[in-house]
């Protein structure tokens, strides 16, 4: 009973190591993703729009942390004459209606648009360094090391 309920352990482990793993590739994959999407934005106008309406949402308090607002802003900018409009999820801050907003929109498609100016390196930075921690202490629990170490003496000659 004892050896089953080791052996169930050891295989608990190995799978919470490989989900670890896992989330930390996917936060590389994530930050070089977002870097790309950015840089890829670097040719779309920038302009200005205006906020238009803002919504609120709690988050629910506990103890320990107050409650928390995060705001949903809505722009609106106008190009060739044709209004468009898009929304700034989970602000922190409010803006009043009526105040100007630095964007950028897709001139090939002009409903498209970002807050987002330049590439941001330190974003990429930090999710490179996140995933990288996490997925080093993913592969570690995962068994890969412990299995690539057994595979490396299995095939070293015996010293004798």
């Amino acid at each position: 009973m004892k050896k089953i309920s080791s052996t169930l352990f050891v295989l608990l482990f190995r799978v919470f190591g490989i989900i670890v793993l896992i989330i930390g590739i996917r936060l590389i994959g994530a930050g070089i993703y977002n870097y790309i999407d950015e840089h890829n934005q670097q040719d779309w106008i920038s302009t200005t729009a205006y906020v238009v309406d803002i919504t609120s949402e709690y988050s629910s308090s506990s103890r320990k942390r107050p409650s928390h607002v995060r705001f949903d802003i809505t722009y609106q900018y106008e190009v060739d004459g044709k209004e468009y409009s898009d929304i700034l999820h989970n602000r922190d801050k409010a803006l009043g209606l009526g105040t100007p907003v630095n964007i950028k929109y897709d001139p090939d498609m002009p409903s498209d648009s970002t807050d987002i100016l330049k590439p941001s390196v330190h974003n990429l930075i930090v999710f490179l360094v996140c995933g990288l921690l996490i997925g080093t202490a993913g592969f570690f629990l995962s068994g890969a090391w412990a299995l690539i170490r057994k595979l490396r003496r299995r095939g070293k000659p015996e010293e004798g």
